[in-house]
């Protein structure tokens, strides 16, 4: 881990860790796996309304920045509703975020620390998944590091007005496209106005000031305009109290929260597997850069307070847009670890490296040659439709009625009768008891299973499929991943 290599290794060895990072983004895109129900739940609501209704709660408990919403109506409206044009923008994105992240990290830290930061980035499980999800948090990521680069950039000696200017006018329209980049732009801003302001240099603490205005009005009025609806709905708050963060312990379950922040926050880079030693690396890369310290604090603080106040709730895909400031201080860590026990115990730091990267770069091997599924339901319904029969009907599990119709408006409609089951619950035996009675008239019915619930312990794909076996006969059953598709011969019942 030496600084004083040559200066074309060190662009090599980035050159070669960001066209890795690259294909590993791009390996699940053209994998093209199934649009699953929770980007079905967002998709529907950009496919269904137009630009003016994007600015209105959305439906089945969905939130989404304004600008993502148009930009991927946008897309749909050029290239179709297909998952490849959907998936698009996360890609563009994410992919641009790891030459961006380079650019970053060799700016805060030295050449070897820069090169591991990179190596992080570019192997994170979570920044590779998210690059290929019609979701926002591929993008939130590309935004934080875009942002936290320019407000470096512009601490330079001989910043002028323009480069003031290029922050102010990037943070104003960051807001828009990102919820968590008032986060950023806000925990960044602490120490970007107190620098100057420590010094007496009070025209530079004013030329700041303007721009952090401009970030402020431009949130207020995206938060006039649409974000404030999103507090407002009642469902939607729910779904997230458990995530809401106790601001004083007082209980163990308090702490359990804050137990599992930090574990979140530490599976950020490289996941669950060496979150402890990531962990560690952090911590020493606390005490060795308390420079980096300061700009990282800010954001996540930030967070934590958002999460304290209800208004930004803490899970690990909303808190990705942090993965950027953990993965610099857990480099600083390592570089600093190498560079105190290289003398007395030189095998350590490498050890400490081999032992962080060996299984990432391993599943991140797996994961090119077999991308991830989640719920693959478009084979299943090409299935069913290319063995209709006249007369056939397809019964839909009600959470598999959300990517059904996603992909009945892309052209893949069954093409008889389509009966969406009931929501089974705490009364789960005799809701699909009733379902089961709907087959009685008798025929061929085809039945389409995905995100399968299991309340109480009852696993509502077996209950149905208990209930069907007693009035017909399976002719096949297909298997996908997080997805099934039965066909069973119903006799008619007699009167």
């Amino acid at each position: 881990m030496d600084d004083s290599k040559p200066k074309w290794t060190t662009s090599s060895a980035a050159a070669a860790l960001m066209a890795l990072g690259v294909v590993l983004r791009v390996r699940p895109y053209l994998a093209n796996r199934s649009l699953w129900i929770d980007e079905a739940f967002l998709v529907l609501n950009i496919l269904e309304r137009d630009f003016g209704r994007l600015l209105q709660p959305l439906d089945h408990l969905q939130a989404a920045p304004v600008g993502f919403l148009v930009l991927e109506r946008l897309v749909v409206l050029l290239l179709g509703p297909r998952e490849f044009a959907l998936r698009l923008l996360p890609l563009l994105f994410s992919v641009g975020s790891v030459f961006l992240f380079w650019h970053l990290a060799r700016r805060l830290l030295p050449s070897s620390g820069a090169l591991l930061a990179l190596a992080m980035f570019a192997l994170s499980e979570q920044l590779i998944y998210y690059a290929s999800e019609v979701k926002p948090y591929g993008i939130d990521v590309t935004v934080a590091v875009l942002l936290w680069w320019l407000i470096t950039q512009s601490e330079r000696e001989g910043t002028t007005w323009r480069d003031l200017a290029v922050v102010g006018v990037v943070g104003a329209a960051a807001v828009w496209l990102s919820y968590p980049a008032i986060i950023v732009l806000g925990g960044l801003a602490i120490r970007w106005l107190w620098a100057p302001m420590r010094r007496g240099r009070w025209p530079t603490t004013a030329s700041r000031a303007v721009v952090s205005g401009a970030w402020v009005l431009s949130f207020a009025l995206a938060y006039v305009t649409s974000m404030h609806r999103i507090g407002g709905n009642p469902e939607l708050r729910d779904a997230w109290a458990s995530a809401t963060a106790p601001l004083i312990p007082r209980a163990v379950s308090d702490l359990d929260w804050y137990v599992g922040a930090v574990a979140a926050l530490a599976s950020l880079p490289l996941g669950r597997a060496v979150d402890h030693l990531v962990l560690v690396a952090v911590i020493i890369g606390s005490v060795a850069r308390r420079d980096l310290l300061a700009s990282v604090a800010g954001p996540i603080a930030l967070s934590w307070l958002a999460a304290v106040v209800g208004k930004y709730p803490m899970a690990a895909r909303l808190w990705l847009f942090l993965a950027p400031f953990v993965i610099v201080l857990a480099a600083a860590g390592l570089v600093d670890t190498w560079r105190r026990t290289r003398a007395a115990m030189p095998l350590l730091g490498s050890v400490l490296i081999v032992l962080l990267f060996a299984y990432p770069a391993l599943r991140a091997a797996r994961d090119v040659l077999r991308p991830r599924q989640v719920e693959e339901v478009r084979p299943l319904l090409e299935h069913a439709r290319d063995h209709y029969r006249t007369g056939d009907a397809l019964y839909l599990y009600y959470w598999t009625e959300f990517p059904a119709r996603y992909y009945a408006a892309c052209g893949l409609a069954f093409p008889g009768e389509v009966i969406v089951g009931s929501v089974g619950g705490s009364d789960g035996v005799e809701t699909y008891a009733r379902d089961a009675d709907r087959f009685k008239r008798g025929g061929r019915v085809w039945l389409l299973f995905s995100h399968v619930q299991s309340p109480h312990g009852l696993d509502e794909e077996a209950l149905l499929l208990r209930n069907v076996n007693r009035i017909g006969q399976e002719l096949e059953a297909q298997r996908r991943t997080g997805a099934s598709l039965y066909l069973y011969e119903v006799a008619p019942s007699k009167p």
